[in-house]
Protein backbone atom coordinates (compact mmCIF):
# COMPACT_ATOMS: atom_id res chain seq x y z
CA UNK A 1 0.00 0.00 0.00
CA UNK A 2 2.87 2.37 0.82
CA UNK A 3 4.46 1.70 -2.59
CA UNK A 4 1.15 2.41 -4.35
CA UNK A 5 0.80 5.69 -2.41
CA UNK A 6 4.37 6.68 -3.35
CA UNK A 7 3.73 5.98 -7.04
CA UNK A 8 0.49 7.97 -6.91
CA UNK A 9 2.24 10.88 -5.21
CA UNK A 10 5.07 10.87 -7.76
CA UNK A 11 2.61 10.74 -10.66
CA UNK A 12 0.63 13.64 -9.20
CA UNK A 13 3.76 15.75 -8.79
CA UNK A 14 4.90 15.02 -12.36
CA UNK A 15 1.50 15.89 -13.81
CA UNK A 16 1.35 19.13 -11.80
CA UNK A 17 4.86 20.08 -12.94
CA UNK A 18 4.05 19.32 -16.58
CA UNK A 19 0.89 21.41 -16.47
CA UNK A 20 2.60 24.31 -14.75
CA UNK A 21 5.40 24.55 -17.34
CA UNK A 22 3.12 23.92 -20.32
CA UNK A 23 2.34 27.58 -20.92
CA UNK A 24 4.41 30.74 -20.67
CA UNK A 25 5.08 33.88 -22.71
CA UNK A 26 5.97 32.96 -26.29
CA UNK A 27 7.56 35.03 -29.06
CA UNK A 28 6.84 33.06 -32.23
CA UNK A 29 9.16 34.39 -34.94
CA UNK A 30 9.02 33.26 -38.56
CA UNK A 31 7.12 33.88 -41.76
CA UNK A 32 3.38 33.62 -42.35
CA UNK A 33 1.29 32.37 -45.24
CA UNK A 34 -2.31 31.70 -46.27
CA UNK A 35 -3.95 34.73 -44.63
CA UNK A 36 -7.76 34.60 -44.67
CA UNK A 37 -10.85 35.92 -42.90
CA UNK A 38 -13.94 33.80 -42.30
CA UNK A 39 -17.58 34.91 -42.46
CA UNK A 40 -17.65 35.92 -38.77
CA UNK A 41 -14.55 38.12 -39.12
CA UNK A 42 -11.91 35.86 -37.58
CA UNK A 43 -8.47 36.39 -39.13
CA UNK A 44 -6.45 33.20 -39.65
CA UNK A 45 -2.86 32.71 -40.80
CA UNK A 46 -0.33 29.88 -41.02
CA UNK A 47 2.84 30.69 -39.08
CA UNK A 48 5.95 28.84 -40.23
CA UNK A 49 6.66 27.91 -36.60
CA UNK A 50 3.52 25.74 -36.56
CA UNK A 51 2.52 24.90 -40.13
CA UNK A 52 -1.24 25.06 -39.46
CA UNK A 53 -3.85 27.78 -39.13
CA UNK A 54 -4.18 29.90 -35.99
CA UNK A 55 -6.67 32.63 -35.26
CA UNK A 56 -5.21 36.07 -34.76
CA UNK A 57 -8.19 38.29 -33.96
CA UNK A 58 -11.67 39.29 -35.14
CA UNK A 59 -12.23 42.30 -37.41
CA UNK A 60 -15.91 42.57 -36.37
CA UNK A 61 -15.78 42.39 -32.58
CA UNK A 62 -13.41 42.50 -29.63
CA UNK A 63 -11.74 39.16 -29.05
CA UNK A 64 -9.31 38.42 -26.24
CA UNK A 65 -8.96 42.13 -25.50
CA UNK A 66 -8.09 42.98 -29.12
CA UNK A 67 -10.31 45.65 -30.67
CA UNK A 68 -11.49 45.48 -34.30
CA UNK A 69 -9.31 48.53 -35.05
CA UNK A 70 -6.20 46.78 -33.75
CA UNK A 71 -7.22 43.61 -35.58
CA UNK A 72 -7.49 45.47 -38.89
CA UNK A 73 -4.02 46.91 -38.29
CA UNK A 74 -2.64 43.43 -37.58
CA UNK A 75 -4.39 42.13 -40.70
CA UNK A 76 -2.68 44.81 -42.82
CA UNK A 77 0.71 43.99 -41.28
CA UNK A 78 0.24 40.26 -41.86
CA UNK A 79 -0.91 40.86 -45.44
CA UNK A 80 2.25 42.85 -46.07
CA UNK A 81 4.37 40.14 -44.42
CA UNK A 82 2.79 37.45 -46.63
CA UNK A 83 3.36 39.53 -49.78
CA UNK A 84 6.94 40.46 -48.86
CA UNK A 85 7.74 37.10 -47.24
CA UNK A 86 9.12 39.05 -44.32
CA UNK A 87 9.41 37.75 -40.78
CA UNK A 88 6.93 38.49 -38.05
CA UNK A 89 6.85 37.99 -34.31
CA UNK A 90 3.53 36.90 -32.88
CA UNK A 91 3.69 37.30 -29.12
CA UNK A 92 1.45 35.34 -26.77
CA UNK A 93 1.30 36.30 -23.08
CA UNK A 94 0.56 32.74 -21.98
CA UNK A 95 0.66 29.88 -24.48
CA UNK A 96 2.33 26.55 -25.15
CA UNK A 97 5.46 26.47 -27.32
CA UNK A 98 5.09 27.99 -30.78
CA UNK A 99 5.30 24.63 -32.54
CA UNK A 100 2.46 23.11 -30.50
CA UNK A 101 -0.07 25.95 -30.33
CA UNK A 102 -3.70 24.93 -30.58
CA UNK A 103 -4.99 25.53 -34.10
CA UNK A 104 -7.86 27.39 -35.77
CA UNK A 105 -10.28 28.98 -33.26
CA UNK A 106 -8.72 27.06 -30.36
CA UNK A 107 -5.53 29.11 -30.68
CA UNK A 108 -4.93 31.82 -28.09
CA UNK A 109 -5.28 35.45 -29.13
CA UNK A 110 -1.87 37.13 -29.46
CA UNK A 111 -0.74 40.01 -27.27
CA UNK A 112 0.93 41.69 -30.23
CA UNK A 113 1.97 41.19 -33.86
CA UNK A 114 5.21 42.71 -35.16
CA UNK A 115 6.36 42.79 -38.76
CA UNK A 116 10.13 42.59 -39.12
CA UNK A 117 12.29 44.15 -41.88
Amino acid sequence: MKKLYSQFALTTILVAFTVSVGAAPQWCQGTVSNLWVNATGIVFVVPSTLGDYVQICNINSESGGVSPTTCLTWFAMLKSAVQRQSSVIIHYSDAPACNVLPTYSSAPIPHYVMQMN
